[in-house]
């Protein structure tokens, strides 16, 4: 007898519990509908999603963020292409700036280890 009352508390939490794990999975789904249902609101656009990926014919892939094209087009905007010459060109004063800093990390790297040298020996 206790062995099928084992068996059958054993079957009825694992329907319980799958039921648990059912009913997060639907409700999960549900909460990414509503929440893209809700952007799509507040920004204003008709899209069904919020976020869409497709392929162009010529091989490109178009990423669309609340109705607006993010990716996609082949030529860099003005600020990407800024970012991009900024990023190229060297700067004799930033690598001033990156020898004083390794500079003084070394220093206070040197100090900190005296420090703890100093209070090392006290203790021992």
């Amino acid at each position: 007898m206790r062995a099928i009352r084992g068996v059958r508390t054993f079957v009825e939490q694992s329907l319980v519990y799958g039921l648990l794990v059912i009913m997060l999975i639907l409700m999960i789904l549900f909460g990414i509908v509503a929440a893209e249902k809700g952007i799509n609101s507040l920004s204003g656009t008709d899209e069904s999603q919020a976020l869409v990926v497709s392929e162009s014919p010529q091989g490109e892939t178009n990423v669309t963020i609340l109705g607006k094209n993010v990716a996609g087009s082949s030529e860099p905007s003005w600020s990407q292409q800024l970012s991009r010459d900024l990023e190229q060109s060297a700067s004799p004063t930033g690598e001033a700036v990156d020898q004083a800093s390794i500079s003084i990390g070394t220093w206070l790297e040197a100090g900190a280890r005296k420090v703890l040298d100093v209070i090392n020996d006290i203790f021992r």
